[in-house]
């Protein structure tokens, strides 16, 4: 059976709906409450804004209409929070948007939000000397005033409308059927990664909870036990001993920092050293787990399981880069033996 053509961007799709949800986190990666809806349809140019919505989908999804979102895997969480249709087709455009800058060093493409995305495209946000308040209120527990909940709903209206002057903007970049298709399973990716992240890494916790209360001991252990003694007095890190050491396998191949002419030892020269000389993966692995048990801010929901954001498409590479503070395949090695199965 020959497959059918997705629908051009533009004139194909039954529907294109750009949305947006404004919410209240709950524990455990839920939402605790969903506080307003706004979508508006490209196509008929109906505008539909609902403030708590219930279990009624004010326009169900098919398999013929396209959903637009700049962080799409918040909309399909909020929708699947409400039982309302879960969406055939997305088009994430923080992926898209992603994907445009990857590589690119500047300060002005470091973050990623929305409020970015309209500064690059040249944008302006209609509550965007007010749009962190927003955000702060909806996290905020306490009731809302009849005045802020019209304010909600026409904070969440401009949301849409700025998402909707983006798309307009980068649509060119799904002009053939083949550039339509990568995006849209880019979409795919970023529904189904937020599925991953709400059913979150079931974690050893009494195991953790011991590791975190005898981390200077473990420390001191993982230090001896690697080899790297010298290169420590209690917690200084002693350069002067790591540069013999980097001498030692890579005599003067070892990059330096341009300010003050010293060997890098950050992760990722460490990671790209590691590839060359087996001596350098054997520090990065202490290296690591110094950092886990210095900084770690890795958490245990209520249910037994670590949850973070995973920050998709951010490397160079359109790969996820969770935090490795927070993330326990993203920390050292060993960690992976308080992962239950």
């Amino acid at each position: 059976m020959k497959k059918k053509a997705l629908p051009s961007p533009l004139g194909g799709f039954r529907r294109i709906l750009v949305e947006d949800f404004e919410y209240r986190p709950g524990p455990a990666g839920t939402l605790e409450k969903v506080l307003c809806y706004v979508g508006r349809d490209l196509v008929s140019g109906k505008t539909t804004k609902v403030w708590g919505p219930g279990t009624e989908d004010p326009g169900p999804l098919g398999p013929e209409d396209l959903l637009v979102a700049y962080q799409a895997g918040a909309e399909c969480r909020a929708r699947e929070t409400l039982g309302w249709s879960a969406p055939k087709n997305i088009l994430c455009l923080h992926a898209e948007y992603s994907r445009l800058v990857a590589g690119r060093t500047e300060a002005i493409y470091k973050s990623r939000g929305l409020a970015d995305a309209l500064k690059v495209f040249g944008i302006r946000h209609k509550f965007e000397t007010t749009k962190s308040m927003w955000q702060g209120r909806a996290c905020d527990p306490r009731p809302l005033t009849d005045d802020e909940q019209v304010g909600m709903l026409s904070y969440c209206a401009a949301d849409v409308d700025a998402t909707v002057d983006l798309f307009l903007k980068m649509n060119c970049r799904w002009a053939t059927e083949l550039e339509m298709r990568q995006a849209l399973f880019r979409g795919y990716f970023v529904q189904m990664n937020d599925q991953v992240e709400q059913a979150g890494i079931p974690i050893d916790a009494a195991t953790w909870t011991t590791i975190s209360g005898r981390r200077l001991e473990l420390r001191e252990w993982f230090i001896r036990d690697l080899g790297f003694a010298d290169l420590f007095d209690g917690e200084k890190f002693r350069r002067k001993k790591f540069e013999d050491f980097v001498a030692s396998f890579a005599g003067n191949r070892w990059p330096r920092t341009q300010a003050a002419g010293v060997l890098r030892s950050d992760e990722e020269t460490l990671e790209q050293m590691a590839e060359i000389y087996p001596e350098a993966g054997r520090y990065l692995e202490l290296h690591r787990t110094l950092s886990t048990l210095k900084s770690s801010r890795f958490e245990i929901d209520p249910d037994g399981r670590s949850r973070c954001y995973v920050h998709p498409f951010k490397t160079l590479t359109g790969r996820n880069a969770p935090p490795a503070s927070r993330f326990i395949f993203s920390a050292s090695k060993w960690m992976r033996a308080i992962v239950r199965p």
